[in-house]
């Protein structure tokens, strides 16, 4: 039996398959597309929250007052009482803290500065303060309880004149042998002079010591004119005196 050719082409026989082929060269990159749109337009700022609320406590400025007046906290002022006194009151019903300073604008020593307690009491005294001096700042805190009062130094005051020192201890005025004449001691009762009625005499102190510095002896001679006075004190080791020797002649 003959096969034909024509049937073995188109016949349904296949034969095995061949190898994968390798992988291709990657293609080159595209290009970027379009950037997205504009940016939108910036929201509305919105509304400012509301202010808080402090304590008060900073000083204000100073202010001068020359007439009755009622402070209120935090007050500095300077009452100028040059024309005429007046009273500055302090506040009322004040709570712990509350500061207050009053300064002279004037002269309150001449012209005197009242300060009213408006119903607190002034360092636990139920009065108001009279401010006399001159030049001073005066600072009134309250604790809770009562005003705590504080001041700067007032301007000084000037400086009285110095006594006279004590030079005469006794004066004793006697007569002897028809003169008369006054003996004069020093604050040790030691003669310093004698005066006579005719004129003055001179007096000599002489003092002697021990040797561990105590006197021994003050030996005083005085004379005038006609008359020679001799006065003559002995100590003991103790630094008493044991005997004392006197005579005019």
């Amino acid at each position: 039996m003959s096969v034909i050719l024509s049937n073995l082409i188109t016949g349904s026989f296949v034969g095995p398959g061949g190898a994968t082929g390798s992988t291709g060269p990657a293609g080159a990159t595209g290009i970027q597309g379009p950037t997205g749109g504009a940016s939108g337009p910036q929201g509305p700022v919105g509304a400012s929250g509301a202010s808080g609320v402090g304590a008060s406590g900073a000083l204000a400025p100073w202010s001068v007052k020359t007439s009755n007046y009622t402070m209120t906290n935090g007050e500095r002022i300077l009452a100028n009482t040059t024309i005429a006194p007046f009273t500055v009151t302090l506040p009322a019903n004040p709570t712990a803290g509350t500061y207050l300073v009053i300064s002279d604008g004037g002269d309150w020593a001449v012209h005197p500065l009242t300060v009213a307690r408006n119903g607190s009491s002034i360092e636990s005294i139920n009065d108001d303060v009279l401010l006399t001096l001159k030049g001073v700042s005066v600072e009134f805190i309250y604790d809770g309880a009562t005003w705590q009062v504080t001041a700067t130094t007032a301007a000084a005051g000037a400086t009285g004149a110095t006594g006279a020192l004590p030079t005469t201890y006794e004066s004793l005025a006697k007569n002897i042998n028809s003169y008369d004449y006054t003996i004069n001691k020093d604050l040790e009762g030691i003669i310093t002079s004698i005066v006579y009625a005719t004129g003055s005499g001179t007096v000599t102190k002489t003092y002697s010591y021990n040797t561990n510095g105590t006197i021994s002896q003050i030996a005083i001679t005085g004379s005038a004119f006609a008359s020679q006075y001799n006065k003559l004190f002995n100590y003991d080791a103790l630094g008493s005196v044991s005997s004392i020797y006197y005579s005019i002649t």
